[in-house]
């Protein structure tokens, strides 16, 4: 009740009134609670007294922590808001849309892959599942790109693609079954003298069910605090450590291994301050930030090294698939130079999307393991 009071005090304070902006208001009102709206004059004084409210309190009270989860509530060092899951603006990304000029250069050798359907009846669309590896996507080529804009080469940390069939304009989108193929690349670290045995561990698994350790996603961290800010290595999401953990019921990997990739997420829905959705994308997990000695480049998702060349990146870009790219010389050059090695694992479906019920067949799952050997991208057929 202290806190609304003051708050409702300061409001007045600050000069709302009535006169100036209750017609304006009310309109507002209609739109209710909901994110991405207009929001009134009235709400944006609150906003801005419970942030000076809550300043007063950093600067004059003891902290708690939460005492929820059987913790018992203890006072404790006042580091930043997010400790009280206040942030609702990201400084460092502040991008409001895609440019046009963004939209229109597609970076189409991001994902050099251009899987045609061939014309099939009804009964070829099923047929067409049952059919194994000759007709999938070689993971390869996804895996290690070049930039045909300066010959640069690259290497996919994690990369999520799909390939779908179009339907006829008179068709509604999922009326009839249309064949779609999709992929999901991640990467691993591994000592050098691990590598055969994981490799051979993996080379004969299915990996569906997605059981292998996946990048974690950690929200409430500025894309420019990645990873030296003193809340980063607090967040529980974020795949920092050595692990053999999988939820597969043969058990864990032989060997530990690095997630390569993080998922940076920042939800703006109420301040409406950037795009109009909530970014969740693919940036450098915490142990391959600190051990390449990457920094944030100041430029959305790209990271430079210690003489500010970039050497990662990840394209926010609707015409891009969703993945994260190191440079294969500066990636070879850190392994080489302490003993270790890098495996990628592949996950895939061909499937039949839409159609009635009785329509659908059983997806064919697509496995399939790779690794970095003498500078090359070796690798079983497909599983």
């Amino acid at each position: 009740s202290i806190a609304k009071r003051w708050i409702v005090k300061r409001v007045l304070e600050l000069g709302w009134t009535i006169e100036k902006f209750g017609w304006f208001d009310r309109r507002c009102s209609e739109h209710g609670r909901a994110a991405n709206k207009p929001e009134r004059i009235g709400k944006k004084y609150q906003w801005i007294a419970l942030h000076e409210f809550l300043a007063h309190m950093a600067d004059n009270l003891e902290f708690k922590e939460n005492s929820w989860l059987g913790k018992t509530s203890q006072t404790s060092l006042y580091e930043g808001t997010w400790q009280i899951n206040i942030r609702d603006i990201d400084p460092s990304f502040l991008l409001k849309q895609i440019s046009e000029s963004q939209r229109n250069n597609q970076k189409s050798w991001l994902k050099p892959i251009n899987y045609t359907f061939e014309e099939v009846d009804k009964q070829g669309r099923i047929d067409w599942i049952k059919q194994q590896q000759d007709n999938c996507p070689d993971p390869r080529q996804l895996i290690e790109l070049t930039n045909p804009n300066d010959a640069t080469t690259w290497l996919t940390l994690e990369g999520h693609y799909d390939w779908s069939e179009g339907n006829p304009l008179e068709e509604e989108k999922y009326e009839n079954p249309r064949r779609q193929v999709w992929y999901q690349i991640r990467s691993y670290i591994v000592n050098h003298e691990n590598t055969e045995v994981i490799y051979q561990w993996l080379k004969d698994k299915n990996l569906a069910g997605a059981w292998m350790p996946e990048s974690g996603e950690t929200s409430d961290i500025f894309i420019g605090e990645f990873s030296w800010s003193s809340h980063y290595p607090k967040s529980n999401n974020i795949d920092s450590n050595w692990t053999s953990s999988t939820n597969n019921p043969d058990g864990d990997l032989p060997h530990p291994v690095i997630v390569t990739t993080t998922k940076y997420s920042f939800n703006s829905d109420f301040d409406c301050s950037t795009t109009d959705e909530n970014i969740s994308t693919l940036i450098p997990s915490n142990w391959l930030m600190k051990n390449m000695k990457l920094r944030w480049a100041k430029k959305y998702f790209e990271f430079v090294d210690s003489t500010n060349k970039v050497v990662a990146f990840n394209h926010l870009d609707e015409l891009s698939p969703e993945s994260f790219l190191v440079s294969k010389n500066k990636l070879v050059e850190f392994l080489s130079e302490n003993n270790l090695d890098i495996i990628w694992t592949l996950l895939g479906e061909r499937q039949l999307i839409g159609g009635s019920h009785n329509e659908r067949q059983r997806p064919l799952e697509i496995s399939g393991i790779y690794r970095l050997k003498n500078g090359v991208i070796d690798g079983e057929k497909l599983n």
